[in-house]
């Protein structure tokens, strides 16, 4: 039995401890700032609880889909802990990018590449997800649909790029 088994057979309480690192990397992200999503001093308190939440809920999903895609690299495809490690990865990746995406187009400077980079991401998310479900492995009309949708983000981000270039931002 190889490595990759052992660790696909890691005990309960292994598994126990993987979900609490990466439950304390998701909270130890909260006091995370950020230069550009910054409000006002004299904004409302609930407009700084929302930036603190946004904050948050972008960095501590990514500090989960960051752990948990590095671990699910050293597990064996398709086991149990793998697949429970790939739906924990969506959980923690899929609100980060939605933040992300949701919040670049309102910053101040440069970040029409965000906003685009968001967006694939999310594409890429959401369509690894369905090809994890399906069991026919067969391209139909939605997998068109989202490629054709992931060619369009990439070439509106290139000509966002483009235009950034002309202006200095």
């Amino acid at each position: 039995m190889g490595s990759v088994a052992i660790i696909d057979d890691l005990r309960p309480m292994s598994k126990r401890i993987l979900s609490l690192i990466a439950l304390v990397l998701a909270l130890v992200a909260g006091p995370a700032g950020a230069s550009n999503l910054q409000v006002p001093a004299d904004a409302p308190q609930l407009a700084h609880f929302g930036a603190a939440a946004l904050l948050v809920i972008h960095i501590g999903g990514g500090a989960i889909g960051i752990v948990t895609g590095a671990v699910v690299f050293a597990l064996r495809k398709g086991g149990a802990l793998h697949r429970r490690l790939g739906q924990a990865f969506l959980a923690g990746m899929l609100p980060c990018y939605l933040v992300g995406a949701g919040v670049a187009p309102f910053l101040y400077e440069g970040q029409r590449v965000n906003v685009t980079a968001g967006i694939l991401a999310l594409y890429l998310v959401t369509t690894g997800w369905a090809t994890a479900r399906r069991r026919d492995f067969v391209a139909g009309g939605w997998e068109v649909a989202g490629l054709i949708y992931a060619l369009t983000v990439v070439g509106l981000g290139l000509s966002f790029m483009t235009m950034a270039r002309a202006n200095g931002t």
